[in-house]
């Protein structure tokens, strides 16, 4: 972290030590709600600049992100069709 001007981190761990190496460091931004392990005494000490973004729905939209990709390249839209339009060769109904 010596030459860091921006650290974004997520439920790791940031104490004194590592702040002591981070000479140009300028600004944090932390994500999530746990932040047990941090130590913001040294952060405020230091006048580090910081910023907490709580949100909890980044992670579900990363998933649904995901899944679309590998929707697209195993081409369910099709399968899609086949379920709305009941054709399948199980005679299964389709259920709302």
């Amino acid at each position: 972290m010596p030459t860091a001007d921006f650290l974004r981190t997520k439920g790791l761990p940031l104490r004194s030590e590592h702040l002591t190496s981070a000479h140009s460091l300028k600004f944090i931004q932390f994500y999530g709600q746990d932040h047990r392990e941090v130590d913001f005494t040294a952060i405020k000490e230091r006048a580090i600049p910081y910023d907490i973004y709580a949100r909890l729905a980044h992670s579900a939209v990363a998933e649904q992100a995901l899944l679309l990709m590998l929707a697209g390249m195993r081409d369910l839209r099709s399968g899609e069709r086949v379920v709305r339009e009941a054709e399948n060769p199980f005679g299964y109904s389709a259920t709302s």
